[in-house]
C-alpha cells in the first residue's frame, strides 16, 4: 500500500512539475500527455495546469497503474528528453525580462479617426528598455452576446520621437463603436502563452 502511494504521489508530483513550467510556455510535445487525462477538457482549455487541477485523483491513478501503458510511457518520455529543463530556462529569461522592464513601459497617446465603415487606431508606445518583439499590442473589446472578447493584433509601423518609442496601427470594422475597444500590451514569445492570471498587461488608460 505504501508503495502504491509512493508511486502515484511520484506521477502527481512529474505532472505538477510539468504543469508549472509549462503554465508560461511549453513544448507541444506534451500536449499528447494531456490530451490522455481528458481529451474533451485539453481541447476545451489547452491548459496543463488547469488540466491538473481539475482530473481526479482516480483518473491519475488508472492511467499510471501500468508502466506500459501510453500515459506512463510519455511521462517517462518528458522527464527524461530534457524538455522541461528547456522550457524552465526559456521561462525563465522570459520572466526576467518582463520583470526587469515592463513598469517603465507606457502608452503615449492614441488617435481614432472613423468612417462609416471602419475605425482606425494610431497608438505609440514608449518601450523604455523593452525589446520591441516581446511584446504584443493588442485592441481588446469586450464580449457581447455571450460570444468571445475581440483581439486585434496592432502593427508595429515606424519609431517615434524618442529612443524605443514606437507607433502601432490597426484598422477594425465599425460594426461597434470605437470606445468598444482598448489598446492594451501583453508579453509576447513564439513558445509563449499568456496566462490569465498574468500581471504583465498593460492597459491604455
Amino acid at each position: 500500500m505504501g508503495a502504491d502511494f509512493s508511486y502515484h504521489s511520484s506521477v502527481l508530483d512529474a505532472l505538477t512539475e510539468i504543469a508549472l513550467d509549462m503554465r508560461w510556455s511549453w513544448n507541444h510535445a506534451a500536449d499528447d500527455l494531456w490530451s490522455q487525462l481528458d481529451p474533451e477538457l485539453w481541447e476545451l482549455t489547452r491548459n496543463p495546469w488547469t488540466m491538473l487541477q481539475t482530473v481526479s485523483r482516480e483518473r491519475l491513478k488508472t492511467l499510471s497503474a501500468d508502466d506500459s501503458e501510453p500515459f506512463s510511457m510519455a511521462l517517462l518520455a518528458l522527464r527524461g528528453s530534457g524538455a522541461v529543463n528547456g522550457v524552465s530556462r526559456l521561462h525563465g529569461k522570459v520572466s526576467r525580462h518582463l520583470d526587469d522592464h515592463w513598469r517603465e513601459m507606457g502608452f503615449t497617446a492614441m488617435q481614432v479617426e472613423s468612417d462609416a465603415k471602419q475605425h482606425h487606431f494610431r497608438v505609440d508606445l514608449h518601450l523604455d528598455e523593452m525589446r520591441p518583439d516581446a511584446v504584443q499590442v493588442e485592441l481588446y473589446a469586450e464580449p457581447t452576446d455571450g460570444g468571445e472578447p475581440m483581439r486585434i493584433t496592432l502593427v508595429r509601423e515606424e519609431q517615434r520621437g524618442g529612443e524605443n518609442s514606437w507607433r502601432y496601427t490597426a484598422t477594425v470594422p465599425a460594426e461597434r463603436p470605437a470606445g468598444d475597444f482598448t489598446p492594451r500590451v501583453i508579453p509576447h514569445h513564439p513558445e509563449a502563452i499568456v496566462p490569465l492570471e498574468a500581471a504583465q498587461i498593460l492597459w491604455y488608460r
